[in-house]
């Protein structure tokens, strides 16, 4: 008797398949690159991901060349509420495409534990009074992480940063209780 197709119909999310939908829900985006180097994905299992909604392909010209990254789908978000604790996304935006790539290339190069500490923007934003105990919010950071049990916020510098939002960026990592803060150039 002969063997059918698969079914490409995802039955199951592979320990792979979460973290890299987790990757998107805390930096907005993940490019194919990171979603094979880091977290073991091949072109056939990232395609079925596709077309099971959890994750929508899109393409754009960057600083580095041509580059396929992804989005959240609509199972991919439903995943993220029903299986992770990351209550809020991180906002992505077409217009700071290279910016959200640098942050999702750095939430990547953390170890697994480090990554499960992540706290992303949105989350500090509405979060913050809780993780401050300040009420007024003046800017925020990209990310904050527990590394070697120390808190960091991560910042991805872009040109368009002047000395007063950089600035608002370290006070924000101060008054999160950051021992330091990591910029980084996009």
């Amino acid at each position: 008797m002969a063997k059918g197709r698969k079914s490409e119909v995802i039955k199951r999310i592979t320990k792979r398949d979460g973290e890299t939908i987790k990757a998107a829900a805390n930096t907005g985006i993940i490019s194919k690159d990171n979603a094979k180097k880091y977290f073991g994905l091949n072109d056939k299992r990232i395609n079925i991901l596709v077309k099971n909604q959890y994750l929508v392909e899109k393409r754009a010209y960057t600083k580095h060349g041509n580059q396929i990254y992804y989005k959240l789908g609509t199972s991919g978000v439903k995943y993220v509420k029903e299986n992770t604790n990351i209550d809020y996304f991180y906002r992505s935006n077409s217009t700071q495409l290279n910016h959200d790539l640098k942050l999702n290339q750095v939430y990547c190069q953390l170890t697994h534990e480090q990554r499960q500490c992540w706290i992303n923007e949105e989350q500090i934003i509405n979060r913050w009074t809780e993780l401050t105990g300040v009420k007024e919010r003046r800017g925020s950071v990209d990310a904050l992480v527990q590394i070697n049990g120390q808190a960091i916020a991560i910042e991805i510098i872009t040109k368009n940063y002047g000395e007063v939002e950089i600035q608002e960026k370290q006070d924000a990592a101060e008054n999160l209780g950051c021992e330091r803060m990591i910029m980084i150039n996009a």
